[in-house]
């Protein structure tokens, strides 16, 4: 998969980095699959570069929702961190790994 060996490239799997297992990492094609999976696999984190995704009503509240926004399509809102590029997720999650 390549977003998968992508990740690997930018460091998400390496325990010096982030050090996120990879068995942990979960990639969905529809809507409700994504959200079962957060569900299912009680996920801590999700980002997606969809705002109305991460703002759907079945949505589980205990997860950080993180908007990918690569060419500033939309502004911030409160119930989710919003980044514009990869490297700033890498620090976003190598800082709440480390609290």
């Amino acid at each position: 998969m390549t977003a998968q060996k992508w990740l690997k490239v930018q460091g998400f799997f390496d325990k010096e980095q982030i050090g996120l297992d990879q068995k942990m990492v979960f990639f969905n094609q529809t809507k409700m699959d994504k959200i079962e999976c957060i569900r299912n696999e009680k996920c801590t984190h999700f980002i997606d570069d969809l705002p109305e995704f991460l703002t759907e009503t079945n949505f589980s509240e205990n997860v950080d929702r993180i908007l990918f926004d690569p060419k500033r399509f939309y502004s911030s809102t409160d119930n989710m961190k919003h980044l514009f590029a990869w490297d700033e997720i890498l620090e976003y999650f190598k800082r709440s790994i480390k609290q």
